[in-house]
C-alpha cells in the first residue's frame, strides 16, 4: 500500500462523519462494477455536498439513490457488512478527488475458519452481489428493453438463489423436547410479515447479518439453515411464499418461482444440497469428538488428587459468532442463540409488521 494511501485510509477513519450511497429499492448499499478493473465498488463521501453531486448524476441514469449518514462508531460495523456483499474496494470521494481503496486495506475479512462448523454464520455474498446488481437494473425507471444486462443478471442471480443455503427463523414452542423433537413433531412457529397488499410471506434470509437486522436482538427467534428445496417444510398455513431478505432487497420467492428455479438449474441445486449435508456431517463429527474429549477429561480428572483438583483454576470459553442448524434432511444439535453482531441498519421497512403464524 502507497503511504498516500495509508494517509488517506487514516483520514478517512478518523472521520466523525461518512456518507454512503444507497439503492431506495434495495435498501442496501449502491454497487457499482467498475468498467476496467472490474471491482464490485461501494461509494463513501467526506461531505453531503459530494453525495449530492453523486446521486443527482445517477439519477440522470434513472436510479434512484438516497445518501446514508453513519457516525465514527458505526464505520467498523458499516465495512464489515459489505464482505457479506461480496463487495472488495471503496470509493472515497472528497470534493475534487476521489480515491479507489481495497476493503481489506480498512478492515479484515472475519476468519470464521477456526471455529466449529456449527458455529460459523450463513453467508452468501455472491447471492447478495448478484441480486443486488439484478434489482438496481431492474428497478431502473427506464423501459425494459433498453436494459441490455438485465438477462444476464437474472440468469446469474436465479443460478446463484439455486445453489445457496438460507437462514430461516423459527420460535420453538415451550415446554419439555429436544429441538430435534419439536421440528419433527413441527411444534414451532414462524414470522409472518403481512403487507398492505394483503399478501403474507415468510422472511428467509442470506445470511446472519440479514437475520440479525430482522431479529433485532429477540433471543426467542432461533435460526435454521437449509438449502432451497428445503424452504418449502417451512412455509406459513396461508401465506404467499417466502421474502428473502425483507431489510434488504425483499426479494418475494413464490412457491411458483422456486419451482422454477429447481428446474431450470438442477445441477446448482444439488450442489447446494450436498454442500448443506456436508455441514450437517461436518458439524456432527465435530459434536461427537467434542463429547468424546469431555468424557475422557472427565475420567481423568476423577484421577486426580483431591489437591491438585483445587489448584486448577476454571477456565471460561466466549461462545461462538452465531449458531446456525442445519436440519434439512438431517439430526441437528440445539444451538443457543447468540447477541447480534452490530449491523449498520440505514432504513427499516414501515409497510411489514412480523407477526407468529403456525
Amino acid at each position: 500500500m502507497a503511504v498516500d494511501q495509508a494517509f488517506i485510509i487514516q483520514q478517512l477513519m478518523n472521520k466523525e462523519v461518512l456518507y454512503a450511497a444507497f439503492c431506495m429499492n434495495t435498501k442496501m448499499p449502491f454497487i457499482i462494477c467498475d468498467p476496467e478493473t472490474y471491482n464490485d465498488q461501494v461509494w463513501v463521501f467526506d461531505s453531503e455536498d459530494v453525495l449530492k453531486k453523486f446521486i443527482q448524476d445517477y439519477a440522470e441514469k434513472k436510479y434512484i439513490i438516497r445518501g446514508a449518514k453513519m457516525e465514527k462508531k458505526q464505520f467498523p460495523g458499516f465495512f464489515a457488512s459489505l464482505y457479506t456483499l461480496d463487495v472488495n474496494e471503496i470509493v472515497f470521494a472528497e470534493a475534487g478527488s476521489t480515491t479507489d481503496i481495497a476493503l481489506s486495506a480498512i478492515i479484515r475479512r472475519p476468519d470464521f475458519s477456526k471455529l466449529p462448523v456449527i458455529s460459523r454464520p450463513v453467508e452468501n455474498p455472491s447471492l447478495q452481489l448478484s441480486g443486488l446488481y439484478f434489482m438496481q437494473e431492474a428497478t431502473r425507471q427506464i423501459p425494459n428493453e433498453q436494459k441490455e444486462n438485465l438477462q444476464d443478471l437474472n440468469e446469474e442471480f436465479s443460478a446463484n438463489l439455486a445453489s445457496a443455503r438460507y437462514v430461516v427463523a423459527i420460535l420453538p414452542k415451550e415446554g419439555e423436547g429436544s429441538l430435534q423433537e419439536k421440528l419433527s413433531k413441527h411444534q414451532f412457529s414462524v414470522p409472518v410479515l403481512n403487507l398492505k397488499n394483503g399478501k403474507k410471506f415468510v422472511p428467509c434470509f442470506s445470511d446472519q447479518f440479514e437475520f440479525d437486522k430482522f431479529r433485532r436482538g429477540d433471543k426467542k427467534l432461533l435460526e435454521l439453515a437449509v438449502p432451497l428445496p428445503g424452504l418449502m417444510q417451512y412455509l406459513g398455513n396461508g401465506t404467499d411464499g417466502f421474502m428473502l431478505n425483507p431489510m434488504g432487497m425483499s426479494m418475494a420467492l413464490t412457491p411458483e418461482l422456486i419451482s422454477a428455479i429447481e428446474k431450470a438449474f438442477p445441477d446448482r441445486v444439488k450442489a447446494g444440497v450436498e454442500a448443506a449435508t456436508n455441514v450437517v456431517k461436518e458439524a456432527a463429527k465435530q459434536l461427537t469428538a467434542a463429547q468424546k474429549a469431555r468424557a475422557e477429561a472427565q475420567q481423568e480428572a476423577k484421577k486426580k488428587p483431591q489437591e491438585q483438583k483445587k489448584s486448577e483454576i476454571p477456565v471460561s470459553h466466549l461462545p461462538g459468532h452465531s449458531k446456525v442448524l442445519t436440519p434439512f434432511g438431517q439430526k441437528t444439535a440445539q444451538a443457543k442463540p447468540e447477541a447480534p453482531a452490530p449491523v449498520y441498519r440505514p432504513v427499516k421497512k414501515e409497510d411489514q409488521k412480523p407477526e407468529e403464524k403456525q
